[in-house]
C-alpha cells in the first residue's frame, strides 16, 4: 500500500486479506544480466532492500506452484516490524469458481524466501496442484 509512498491518493484500499495483489503488484523492477556487474553496480543505489526481500518472498510462493503471471495464484509478503519476520499470504483461485486455498507462512527477515517457499507448500499439501493442472 505504502510501497511509492503515494498513499494519500488512494480512493479505496483493498484489504489483503480479503483480496490478494498480484505477486509483486507495485514494486518497481530493473532487470540486467547476471554477467554485467558493472550495470549492477550502477542500479544498486535503486534497490529498496525492505521491498526487495518481500518481492522475493512473493516470488518463493508462486516459484513453489510453478507459478506466473498467468497463473490463478498470488502471493502477499508483508514485514512484520514488531517481531521483524516476513509474513507471507498465498492464495491458489478455483477457475470453476469453488473455494478458493489459503496459506500463510512466516519467516526470517533475513530469508524471506523461506516464507513463501512455505506458504507455497501448504497450498501444495491441501491441493494447489489439482487446481492448477500441474498433478
Amino acid at each position: 500500500m505504502g510501497r511509492l509512498d503515494f498513499t494519500h491518493r488512494i480512493a479505496e484500499t483493498l484489504d489483503p486479506a480479503v483480496w490478494l495483489p498480484a505477486a509483486g503488484a507495485g514494486i518497481v523492477v530493473i532487470e540486467h544480466r547476471d554477467d554485467d556487474p558493472a550495470t549492477a553496480a550502477l542500479l544498486a543505489p535503486l534497490t529498496h532492500a525492505p521491498t526487495h526481500r518481500l518481492l522475493l518472498a512473493e516470488r518463493a510462493a508462486l516459484a513453489v506452484l510453478h507459478g506466473s503471471c498467468l497463473t490463478a495464484a498470488s502471493a502477499h509478503a508483508v514485514h512484520d516490524p514488531a517481531t521483524d519476520r516476513i509474513i507471507v499470504h498465498a492464495v491458489v483461485l478455483d477457475l470453476d469458481g469453488g473455494t478458493p486455498l489459503c496459506a500463510s507462512a512466516t519467516g526470517p527477515t533475513a530469508d524471506p524466501a523461506a516464507a513463501g517457499r512455505e506458504a507455497g507448500q501448504q497450498l501444495l499439501d491441501v491441493g494447489a496442484d489439482r487446481l492448477l493442472g500441474t498433478s
